[in-house]
């Protein structure tokens, strides 16, 4: 990290690194801007966790209310490692992993406020959703505006677990629309998903190709034109 910082402070940058509240509101701002005024529930699932966050944006009635932040130690990467011992997995530790992952999910929705007003569309936003958009659709080449805003059933989200359920990681990667990088976690990547979307009733997401990099981009834009930046956090900009 140290290296990384003062590489970028001797190229002339002003680094900043971001508590992960900032990072979950720069995130669901730029997942945001295409449901305006709509109450939703933002999950970016990674390699190593999952992040949840609801709530509004209307720009034109002045609102960004987000609430239900929330951090979980389930990602791709960590149910692979946690529950396969290879691929395909058995049975009894495809079974676990999403037992596992359907348990901390259920405790999030659960240990909600009682006043908790449930958000009615559940967008996704990573690697794992955009690559189960591409192999449902066989997508090669890889087309992003195909994928962006596309919905995934979960009846689609458990055939692609079905499918590849009983293939190792080069008959995964051989499947249209896998790239050969994912196709060690795509697997218990797609566990995570049915399991969030089963946890919270959701029989559909929604795809969203913009996350953090789109916030911070609008973020960016909104402090450079001098106005108070949307989601309350105003970030250092270099000279250059």
């Amino acid at each position: 990290a140290a290296l990384l910082l003062d590489g970028l402070r001797e190229l002339g940058l002003e680094p900043q690194v971001i508590p992960g509240e900032v990072e979950a509101r720069l995130t669901f701002f730029g997942v945001a801007h295409d449901f305006a005024g709509e109450r939703i529930i933002v999950a970016d699932s990674g390699g190593g966790s999952t992040e949840l966050a609801t709530g509004v944006y209307a720009p034109e009635r002045g609102v960004f209310a987000l609430e239900g932040t929330r951090s979980l130690d389930i990602g791709c990467r960590r149910v692979t490692e946690r529950f396969f011992s290879a691929l395909p997995p058995a049975r009894g530790e495809l079974t676990a992993a999403a037992a596992w992952a359907g348990e901390q999910f259920a405790a999030y929705f659960e240990g909600l406020p009682s006043n908790f007003e449930r958000a009615e569309r559940l967008v996704a936003v990573g690697g794992t959703v955009t690559t189960l958009v591409a192999l449902v659709h066989e997508l090669e080449p890889y087309d992003s505006s195909f994928v962006h805003l596309r919905e995934l059933s979960l009846d689609q989200v458990s055939a692609a677990i079905e499918r590849m359920s009983a293939l190792d990681a080069d008959g995964i990667a051989a499947l249209p629309g896998v790239q050969s990088k994912r196709a060690g976690v795509i697997l218990a990547g797609a566990v995570v998903i049915r399991e969030l979307m089963r946890a919270g009733g959701y029989k559909t997401l929604t795809v969203s190709e913009n996350s953090l990099l789109a916030g911070m981009a609008a973020t960016i834009n909104e402090a450079l034109d001098g106005a108070t930046p949307t989601i309350s956090w105003t970030p250092s900009l270099s000279a250059l």
